[in-house]
């Protein structure tokens, strides 16, 4: 999966309704597409699993990810990072 694909698979079930609420909830500071944390999670749980399996960070990727405007996709690198710990170095 590529930034590309993932913001399609966020955009395709986008709520107005939770992203007031969501915005709202943290002071209009973010951006949102309207996911709680379990559908969030469930966007991206596969792509988690094939990652792991290759046993490399994708840092472009995940630069992409960190730059976009909507939080779900901050939310998206810090589980990518805690899933990806083992392979995680100073170097």
């Amino acid at each position: 999966m590529n930034y590309q694909e993932l913001k399609q698979q966020f955009e395709q079930d986008f709520n107005p309704k939770k992203v007031k609420q969501l915005a709202s909830y943290m002071r209009n500071q973010f951006e949102f597409y309207g996911y709680h944390t379990p559908q969030r999670r469930a966007i991206y749980h596969n792509f988690l699993l094939e990652e792991k399996k290759k046993q490399r960070i994708d840092w472009t990727l995940l630069n992409q990810a960190w730059a976009d405007p909507h939080r779900e996709m901050q939310y998206f690198v810090c589980d990518y990072l805690i899933a990806m710990q083992k392979h995680l170095s100073f170097a």
